[in-house]
């Protein structure tokens, strides 16, 4: 029995390992690789939930870059996914496709532990690439 829960954790892990590959690929810029990897471990059912966000922010504002992270809340113990997108300014269109992206993966969250919060960091043009 031990065994075979050692193998299920570790197939986990390599298909973890593999998705965060996928994002890097895609180009989402990960900060935290490790902790990326352990949230999603610590709430499996996150990496479907993450990746219905990805392809819905794709879709609805597709030429911004994107960062992930894991956000630790500095007033309580609490940390959540966060899926950041770059934008020169917040424009009505972004607000939009935030609201638009966010509708497509937030009743997903309501059956899982883990928390991904969506946002815009406005950044100067010349660092958006």
């Amino acid at each position: 029995m031990a065994y075979h829960t050692l193998r299920s954790t570790s197939a986990l892990t390599v298909d973890t390992s593999r998705y965060i590959a996928w994002l890097r690929a895609i180009g989402v810029e990960l900060q935290g690789y490790d902790e990326i990897l352990n949230y999603l471990l610590q709430f499996p059912g996150m990496v479907n939930v993450l990746h219905v966000a990805v392809q819905a922010v794709r879709k609805h504002l597709a030429d911004l870059p994107m960062t992930l992270a894991v956000y630790r809340d500095p007033e309580i113990d609490d940390r959540y996914l966060l899926l950041s997108v770059q934008a020169p300014a917040y424009t009505t269109a972004v607000a939009q496709g935030l609201v638009a992206a966010e509708a497509e993966f937030l009743p997903l969250l309501a059956n899982e532990e883990g928390w991904l919060q969506l946002n815009a960091e406005i950044v100067e043009l010349a660092d958006v690439v």
